[in-house]
């Protein structure tokens, strides 16, 4: 679908990764896909990522550009790579984001970075990742740089058939994030939001109970419930942990940790149930969806065929023109 940009026409099922630049979004996002991908200080995103996973027995990436308008094919040539390649995944898609924005000379764009991951750690999941939400613009941002970002947001979190994975990191305060005031904007019912907190090691003392009431849904009731995940934070990115030490270190966490350890449904912690919960999750939202979909590609081809029978032939000759 990315490829023929049927999103332009039909609103498909997706899930949406939204949060601010320093929500833990980019540790999230490598943890689930098991790829290193670019840190918030290595890449301030400023167009959407389509990061899709397929488990395959060989680990390989693809790296390309999903233009939203056909002239700029070409501007960026997809990039195939593995482990054994000189360059890095983080590096490549720096330089789609770069070939982006030059071409469009602007600060945002909805042109997609389109990021494919094979490999036998990854679990068949598509997500894409929204631009971090901008509070404030630095010197030489554009006046319009919170703005365009919003919009940008926006535009994808008002399709209906979005789950939003939202990421608040547990040492903010829930009722001020801003994260969780988009979602409620489009999203009132709460039936598609799946709020992820993050950064569980940074709670003050003393106030772990209020986060397990959230998680518990005792203070904000989310239809899909709240998740709760422990990424790698700059430090331990900064000693070299790898992925797979990252999930030993958060599943001991979670284990012997209070109060977490104390909490008798085990589902909602930890990113190997996250992974399998949007793995589930998005396998139900195709089943539900394509006949509705099919249908409405259905109804907008014969609204065109109907259209070009009105306009008549074209004509083919000066003479006829």
């Amino acid at each position: 679908t990315t490829s023929t940009n049927v999103r332009k026409y039909v609103e498909l099922p997706m899930i949406c990764v939204l949060g601010d630049t320093s929500s833990g979004k980019s540790s999230l996002l490598s943890a689930l896909s098991m790829v290193e991908l670019p840190s918030s200080h290595q890449l301030t995103t400023r167009c959407p990522i389509l990061l899709q996973m397929t488990n395959s027995s060989t680990e390989r990436f693809c790296v390309s550009v999903q233009w939203s308008e056909k002239e700029r094919e070409g501007q960026f040539k997809a990039v195939e790579l593995s482990k054994e390649d000189g360059v890095t995944l983080p590096d490549v898609i720096l330089q789609a984001q770069k070939a982006i924005l030059d071409h469009t000379k602007t600060a945002v764009s909805s042109d997609v970075i389109q990021v494919q991951v094979y490999g036998p750690e990854c679990v068949d999941l598509v997500l894409l990742d929204l631009p971090g939400i901008a509070h404030t613009r630095g010197i030489e941002d554009s006046e319009s740089l919170v703005e365009d970002i919003s919009n940008l947001i926006q535009m994808y979190l008002a399709n209906p058939r979005c789950v939003i994975l939202a990421v608040v990191p547990a040492n903010v305060d829930f009722h001020n994030s801003q994260v969780l005031a988009m979602t409620k904007k489009v999203d009132p019912d709460t039936k598609r939001t799946i709020p992820v907190i993050t950064k569980p090691d940074l709670i003050d003392a003393g106030a772990e109970g209020e986060v397990i009431d959230l998680l518990l849904g005792r203070k904000m009731e989310f239809e899909l419930g709240f998740h709760m995940c422990k990424g790698r934070g700059q430090a331990s990115l900064d000693k070299g942990q790898s992925l797979e030490e990252n999930l030993e270190i958060e599943s001991e966490f979670f284990a012997s940790e209070e109060p977490w350890k104390d909490v008798e449904n085990r589902d909602m912690f930890g990113t190997v149930k996250l992974r399998q919960k949007l793995g589930d999750l998005q396998m139900k939202m195709i089943r539900q969806t394509i006949p509705t979909v099919l249908k409405e590609i259905h109804e907008k081809q014969q609204h065109a065929f109907s259209t070009l029978v009105e306009m008549g032939n074209l004509h083919q000759t000066a003479a006829d023109k």
